[in-house]
């Protein structure tokens, strides 16, 4: 049974680590002489414009497990930052071992102090990377003798003082108890061979891999779950998962790295015990260079540090003991997974690492003078206009309980909130505009949501509000705010945001004129990072894990904007066809949502019709022409889609592409 746990109780961070830095004999026959995880890391190319590829070693180098002070520098590196143990992979094909050198360097030195366990990767190895054709290469097969031999062996690692224990108990992972055809007799053997050999009954952990995340372990005699990320959204239905991006090549599967973090905090919980993964990136392109990548675009330091700090508090709300984050991986680099310092980043993720872990003190501001900025949002309110979207987010804000109002400006709406009966924590990048705002709360502080986690900032808290008004569109990464903003919202809380509508009828006049003009303000303000429909609101949200409850909107009419629409030159069809659209005229959506299941049944708005007046140009011909043409282009589209969706076969795909590359002078 798990052991109850007692307030400001450690949680562990395990890093997996990979062996493959140094030659073998299996990888000089299967990939050629001197082949290691270094070789295939310095041979990736970019596939777009901002693909960070290749990857470059940093203060390490491109080092050699053989020698010994490259284990000494990595542990006192790990250690320095606060991760709790290595997790080895271990290879182990009926006795046969491939890889273990590390692993066997670390049990006969004695001076190595920091904890490691093991991780049973018991997969085939397969000849399916780096362009070649695939091929079985060894075989995974099982039997009752080769699964008490191995238990003896794990007993025997298992017994080492420094082995990573839960409440005493040895920790050990299996990446894949659903390949094993008797997963149940594994675990009986492990623990009875641990029984013979005077170890503690292990605590067994399953990774959900390869689309197994609904396996109650206790069916394969294991005691927990733990999460593999990226892994098991490649497995995840379409509609469950983060919208694919077409990046890459056609094979190429690619997700948003803050969407994934996201969803990945959304997941609903067990009825087992599950462990989070969190993956600082993610990208076998190195692996893959024909096609048939997974990937996570656009990770960051900041993005990392969000998941990770959100992950660990949730973990140290835990009412049970063990509480542990594996972090995918210590030095994954050819599928770039991971926290050794690199020569872009150098050290970066690790301090990220050790912050989200609380064992490092948050990144500190050097504050440029603001008071100009605070003077363009530092507006009187008016709670009743129907014109602003003031009057819609206090009316769905609950009264009387505690609010997290983020991007709070100079204050105003705080004040309103604040006369509900509300008890405000203002937050604004701005600290004359927080300094301003405090009139009205409890607390307020400025930060920079790009640059730090509100999550490690107000640790501990929850709020039965959060509010982000006009907030979402000005950080770089919408999904992480709000995922960071997500892990102080007490359980029944409401999350209200409000954000400018770019499908706004004048919008999309400019763009039909050639024009997309930046402006002081509206829904082009030259702040603004991230544009949103309704429905990317929607699927925002749904990545986050919220269900919609109330929809509210303002609105403006067309040419009611200051685009500068020329409206002489825009005809009457066109406006009339461009109104069918319901949110044609919307120029702000506030939406209240909830941590719910269930998709969004609120019935959009019906379309308004604004009298407009217009030169009395007859375009319906040249209008058919044109509905015609774009009839003509999504058809091509679509064959495209049918193309890309029917998959060249992958070795077929890489023989053209070097062709291609031939013939290129």
């Amino acid at each position: 049974m798990a052991r109850p746990t007692t307030p400001g109780e450690p949680v562990q961070l395990l890093a997996l680590y990979l062996p493959q830095f140094h030659p073998i004999p299996e990888n000089d026959e299967f990939w050629g002489p001197g082949f290691t995880e270094w070789t295939s890391m310095v041979a990736a190319e970019p596939r777009f414009s901002d693909h960070r590829q290749p990857r470059l070693a940093g203060e390490m180098g491109m080092y050699d497990l053989r020698r010994p002070e490259v284990a000494y520098q990595q542990e006192a590196l790990a250690t320095e930052y606060g991760i709790d143990a290595f997790v080895y992979y271990h290879y182990w094909f009926e006795g046969r071992r491939v890889m273990g050198g590390p692993l066997d360097a670390k049990l006969a030195d004695g001076d190595r102090s920091m904890p490691f366990a093991l991780c049973w990767a018991n997969h085939d190895w397969n000849r399916n990377q780096n362009g070649l054709p695939a091929q079985l290469l060894i075989e995974q097969r099982y039997s009752e003798a080769d699964d008490l031999a191995h238990s003896e062996f794990l007993a025997r690692a298992f017994a080492d003082p420094r082995y990573l224990r839960a409440d005493g108990r040895p920790v050990f992972f299996m990446y894949r108890t659903q390949e094993h055809p008797e997963p149940t007799r594994f675990a009986d053997l492990l623990r009875a061979a641990c029984a013979a050999a005077g170890v503690a009954d292990p605590y067994l952990v399953r990774f959900e891999t390869n689309g197994s995340h609904d396996i109650d372990p206790a069916l394969h005699h294991f005691d927990s779950g733990a999460d593999l990320h990226p892994h098991w959204l490649w497995h995840t239905p379409a509609d469950q998962r983060p919208e694919r991006l077409p990046l890459g090549m056609p094979d190429d599967f690619w997700l948003q790295y803050d969407a994934v973090a996201a969803a990945s905090s959304a997941r609903s919980t067990p009825s087992w015990r599950r462990f989070p993964c969190v993956a600082p990136d993610w990208d076998t392109t190195a692996r893959k260079p024909t096609g048939g990548a997974n990937a996570m675009h656009r990770s960051s330091v900041i993005g990392y540090e969000t998941w990770l700090a959100r992950e660990v508090a949730q973990q140290r709300a835990c009412e049970h003991a063990p509480r542990l984050v594996v972090l995918n991986a210590w030095n994954e680099w050819s599928e770039c997974g991971y926290l050794e310092p690199d020569a872009e980043q150098g050290r970066a993720l690790l301090e990220a690492t050790a912050r989200a872990k609380g064992i490092a003190a948050p990144l500190a501001d050097e504050h440029p003078s603001m008071e100009e900025d605070l003077k363009m949002y530092d507006l009187v309110i008016d709670p009743q206009s129907e014109a602003s979207a003031y009057k819609w987010v206090l009316e769905l804000v609950p009264p009387n309980g505690t609010v997290l109002e983020i991007g709070c400006g100079a204050g105003h709406l705080t004040e309103h909130l604040q006369a509900r009966g509300n008890r405000v924590t203002a937050i604004d990048i701005n600290p004359f505009a927080a300094a301003r705002a405090a009139r009205f709360a409890e607390e307020a502080f400025d930060l920079d949501l790009d640059r730090h986690v509100l999550g490690e900032r107000l640790s501990g808290r929850q709020f039965d509000c959060i509010l982000l008004a006009d907030v979402l569109e000005h950080v770089r990464s919408s999904t992480r705010v709000l995922t960071d903003a997500l892990s102080l919202l007490a359980p029944g809380g409401t999350v209200v945001i409000s954000v400018p509508n770019i499908a706004h009828i004048d919008a999309r006049l400019m763009l039909l004129q050639g024009q997309w003009a930046y402006k002081p303000t509206g829904i082009l303000d030259d702040s603004h990072l991230r544009f949103f429909t309704r429905d990317s609101v929607c699927s925002l949200l749904r990545d986050c894990g919220l269900t919609p409850h109330g929809w509210r909107r303002t609105q403006r009419p067309p040419f009611g904007t200051n685009l500068g629409i020329d409206q002489a030159a825009v005809p009457s069809a066109r406006v009339d066809q461009l109104l069918a659209d319901p949110d044609a005229t919307t120029y702000q959506f506030i939406v209240s949502a909830r941590r719910e299941g269930g998709a969004d049944q609120l019935t959009r708005p019906a379309a308004t019709t604004f009298p407009v007046a217009l030169p009395g140009v007859d375009e319906t011909e040249a209008l058919q022409r044109a509905l015609a043409q774009r009839d003509a282009e999504l058809d091509a589209y679509r064959q495209l889609k049918i193309l890309r969706i029917a998959r060249v076969p992958r070795a077929a795909y890489g023989r053209l592409r070097r062709l291609v590359r031939r013939d290129r002078p």
